[in-house]
């Protein structure tokens, strides 16, 4: 019988991949891409009048990975934020090499 992994153990393979994808950047020297990164719908969503930027704490992909997207889609769904308006705002909500991941998979 295989043993679950410890939450420990995940978030050390987590890092593990985060760095990897970190080297794999610097060593190809990508950036982010140029132009947009949503589709024509997903930025069509116009930001409703009462918008105000998130207060939650940034993600930088090395505290829990499943308690930042839990904290987002709360707050989002307390604004009534539109799925276009909460694509672009959760970009906004990563740093670090969150942030590098993200763009590394606009480029793909």
């Amino acid at each position: 019988m295989k043993i679950p992994p410890t939450l420990a153990e995940k978030m050390e393979h987590l890092q593990k991949v985060v760095r990897n994808m970190e080297k794999r950047m610097t060593r190809n020297k990508l950036g982010m891409k140029k132009g947009i990164l949503f589709s024509d719908e997903v930025m069509a969503d116009e930001l409703p009048t009462h918008f105000r930027m998130l207060d939650i704490p940034e993600y930088n992909g090395f505290t829990n990975p499943v308690e930042h997207p839990w904290r987002f889609q709360n707050f989002a769904l307390l604004h009534h934020y539109t799925d276009g308006v909460k694509c672009r705002i959760f970009l906004t909500t990563l740093a670090g090499v969150a942030q590098q991941c993200f763009n590394q998979l606009a480029l793909e």
